[in-house]
């Protein structure tokens, strides 16, 4: 079986990034794309390693903390625009990933 992998996202224009969990409504910034993303697989390693030492009701709700749905419905949006149009037409840098989670 697989490594479960979660969903992420980042977003950018020049100095000014930020890259979102939306598996476990975790959001950091950034000065680049590199930054957030590297960022953001400490914070979700960190999240999930805290995670994993509390009593097992506690631990499900936090592996269960989906970013709000407006968050997640942008990155929907975005996927649907790419794959039908192609790349954005804004001055905005956008990518879409995943990181795999042993949680």
């Amino acid at each position: 079986m697989s490594e479960p992998v979660i969903r992420c996202y980042a977003e950018g224009h020049a100095n000014e990034w930020r890259a979102v969990c939306l598996d476990y409504d975790i959001a950091v910034e950034g000065r680049s794309f590199r930054e957030v993303y590297d960022s953001l697989l400490d914070a979700v390693f960190i999240y999930v390693q805290r995670a994993q030492e509390l009593p097992e009701a506690e631990r499900a709700k936090l592996l269960r903390r989906a970013a709000p749905l407006p968050e997640r419905l942008k990155m929907f949006w975005w996927a649907v625009r790419a794959s039908q149009f192609g790349s954005d037409k804004d001055d905005n840098c956008r990518a879409s990933f995943t990181v795999p989670c042993a949680a």
